[in-house]
């Protein structure tokens, strides 16, 4: 009985385990509502429509807390699509989407960043 306690105790301590992002978020900013659609603990995706844009995300997780990936941003007069490449910081009720830069398409420069704040307005799901 220790043993197994023991090994329970070593796989709790070894794993982090978060809640999935899947939910919708809402931007400090500007209120912008994101929507996280799906979340398999290695990666994720989702939408947000603004300002006459429409914008799918994803992300590939590199530890429970960080994610890389790319938002896809189209506008939705001219159809012009533009790649901004991002980093997620995410914590249980707050993700940082980081932009740091992007494929220079369309309106928006190769050296564009930007940093919006997103939190929870779901439950989490664990």
């Amino acid at each position: 009985m220790k043993r197994m306690l023991l090994v329970v105790s070593f796989l709790l301590c070894s794993f982090s385990v978060h809640a999935n992002l899947i939910g919708q978020w809402r931007a400090n900013v500007d209120g912008m509502l994101l929507v996280v659609n799906y979340d398999n603990n290695r990666s994720f995706n989702g939408t947000l429509s603004h300002g006459g844009f429409y914008h799918f995300f994803q992300g590939d997780y590199n530890g429970p807390n960080f994610a890389m990936g790319t938002i896809k941003r189209t506008n939705l007069v001219t159809g012009c699509v533009t790649i901004m490449y991002t980093t997620f910081s995410i914590s249980l009720y707050q993700v940082v989407a980081q932009i740091n830069g992007t494929d220079g398409r369309c309106d928006l420069g190769s050296g564009f960043s930007s940093t919006v704040t997103y939190t929870r307005l779901t439950p989490p799901i664990y």
